[in-house]
């Protein structure tokens, strides 16, 4: 099967849209399917095409100049290249990963090789303004919608409603470490907060957490991984704050070192606003860890609660600072959850499986 995998953004931007993206275009490929990348450049980067090797290419073009630059010659020739590339590489389906203006070139493009079309859609559409036309038509267009968990497709439907019959959930799988892994340990009580640094993650109100935590543990320690737009304003809430001493930030981490980086912690503590489907909290459950996170989108039903992890209220440190603190005053307990989030990934979230769910759903589009 060739299936043309579109991406607003792609590695080495590092994110778990990203991540998950390239993961599954390597499975994709392990399978012997052939895959097209179409994607943004990176900032700084000129396009750059026929990237890698074997069964995938990554196609990278100027998007962001394209669509918000005066000159019209350049929109002009992205489209007849992204024609011309469909016309080549013949693609089954069109499989879309994203939600971001690039897909105008996906749209106007059609006509160069109609096939079925595939959307992902991976986070809230309630955060920030209200969809405008464009979502609504990516999303009414799409032959099928998939939302990775029912919170994110349920606001779909709600959205365009047309789509209710012809849309489903696929979660997001992942493969756990091996079983028996070092268990995690509270001697010191290690924190861990992953992802971009941006208002949604909600890491400042981990940070406002770690006052009261502070206070009942005096050596409880949490690292904030990441990197992005937040990140000045958080060093100096920690400033602020007096926590510099039990507060450190380690910049953005390459995907291959995650599993370490969780593995070190105690807890992993998810204080997102808004969150399509949370996969740190499944890295977070392949490595044996518990989480803390809000109860908000997808996180829920990636925590079996009280089994996993512990949910609380977004916007609460208190609450967080509370649930963090019955996990660490109970070691066994911690230790217990860690195994049932390890053991729940293995049956509920596999890869294969995962995998599997998609590229039936592919199948059915091209049976019709």
């Amino acid at each position: 099967m060739n299936v043309l995998f579109w991406s607003e953004t792609y590695p080495p931007s590092v994110g778990g849209v990203e991540v998950w993206g390239s993961h599954f275009v390597e499975a994709l490929t392990a399978r012997g399917h052939r895959v097209a990348v179409v994607c943004g450049t990176e900032p700084g980067r000129d396009a750059e095409r026929n990237e890698g090797d074997g069964a995938a290419r990554v196609h990278r073009f100027p998007f962001w100049r394209s669509l918000t630059g005066k000159d019209g010659a350049v929109s002009f020739a992205t489209c007849t290249v992204i024609a011309r590339l469909k016309e080549m590489f013949r693609p089954d389906v069109v499989h879309r990963s994203s939600l971001g203006p690039s897909l105008f070139y996906d749209l106007v493009t059609r006509h160069a090789w109609r096939v079925p079309t595939l959307l992902t859609l991976h986070g809230s559409l309630h955060r920030g303004p209200s969809p405008g036309a464009f979502v609504r038509r990516v999303i009414a267009e799409a032959d099928w919608v998939v939302g990775v968990s029912h919170a994110v497709l349920a606001e779909a439907r709600e959205l365009v409603p047309a789509v209710t019959a012809r849309s489903s959930v696929i979660h997001h799988g992942i493969a756990p470490g091996p079983a028996g892994g070092a268990l995690p340990s509270v001697d010191p009580p290690q924190l861990v907060c992953l992802g971009r640094l941006v208002r949604d993650k909600g890491f400042d109100v981990a940070i406002d957490a770690m006052v009261p935590l502070r206070r009942l543990l005096p050596a409880v320690r949490l690292l904030v991984a990441g990197d992005g737009p937040e990140a000045p304003g958080l060093r100096d809430r920690v400033s602020r704050l007096g926590l510099g001493d039990c507060v450190a930030f380690v910049g953005a981490v390459a995907p291959a070192d995650v599993p370490a980086l969780l593995a070190r912690a105690s807890v992993i503590v998810i204080p997102s606003r808004a969150e399509g489907f949370g996969l740190v909290a499944l890295e977070a459950a392949a490595v044996g860890r518990p989480v803390v996170a809000t109860r908000v989108g997808g996180l829920p039903e990636v925590l079996d609660a009280e089994k996993t992890g512990l949910l609380v209220e977004p916007d609460q440190p208190a609450a967080l600072a509370h649930a963090v603190f019955r996990l660490l005053s109970d070691p066994a307990w911690l230790r217990a959850m860690g195994d049932a989030a390890r053991a729940r990934a293995r049956t509920v979230f596999p890869w294969d499986a995962h995998v599997d769910r998609y590229l039936a759903r592919y199948a059915s589009l091209q049976a019709g």
